[in-house]
């Protein structure tokens, strides 16, 4: 005879259930992983035309609708990390809730079977917070690459060229990068989590 569970459906049924829902979380994260490993070749594509290019002038048009595009999308995307992160939240106190009620009626293997159930929830979620993370940092370096780079007509006589400060000063202000609910996400804020 099948196990049946307290509602008396077969465990079946849930095991099913929690599997596509499992893999539906893995594919968000998949997608939201995607848009930003995206963002990120988007700022090496901006580098990269601007050093070849040297024009200040189509670079800060250019750096216009990359910020904008990027808080948009980020934007619109928070709502689905709060998502990812409560799941994993209420995995774990799932998990907590099987660890601590039931330490005498539940073997090592049912524990650990829990356990590689949840953790690949919170490990996937962690892992594509952090290359969120990641666009805002490598957003943060792309001024200092710009304050480096010597343009055409910038003579050597030592003297600070005002279009070079003045695009620096602008991709300093713009504060582009990835962000969640309006505060920008970084590399400290992935850590507290």
């Amino acid at each position: 005879a099948p196990s049946l569970t307290w509602v008396g459906c077969p465990v079946a049924i849930f095991e099913a259930a929690f599997w596509l829902m499992q893999f539906r979380y893995l594919m968000l994260c998949y997608s939201l992983l995607h848009v930003g490993c995206g963002f990120e070749l988007a700022l090496d594509s901006f580098t990269l035309s601007f050093f070849k290019s040297m024009k200040i002038e189509d670079a800060l048009e250019e750096w216009n609708i990359l910020q904008a595009t990027l808080r948009q999308v980020s934007t619109k995307m928070s709502d689905c990390f709060r998502v990812m992160g409560f799941c994993c939240l209420a995995s774990v106190a799932l998990l907590a809730e099987q660890v601590i009620f039931y330490t005498d009626e539940v073997s090592l293997s049912n524990k650990l079977q829990w356990s590689s159930r949840f953790y690949p929830m919170v490990i996937f979620f962690l892992y594509t917070m952090v290359r969120a993370a990641a666009v805002t940092e490598k957003a943060n370096r792309v001024a200092p690459l710009v304050n480096s780079w010597k343009f055409h007509g910038e003579e050597e006589d030592g003297m600070m060229s005002y279009g070079r400060q003045y695009a620096v000063q602008y991709i300093i202000q713009s504060r582009t990068g990835f962000y969640l609910s309006g505060a920008q996400l970084t590399f400290p804020h992935v850590q507290q989590i």
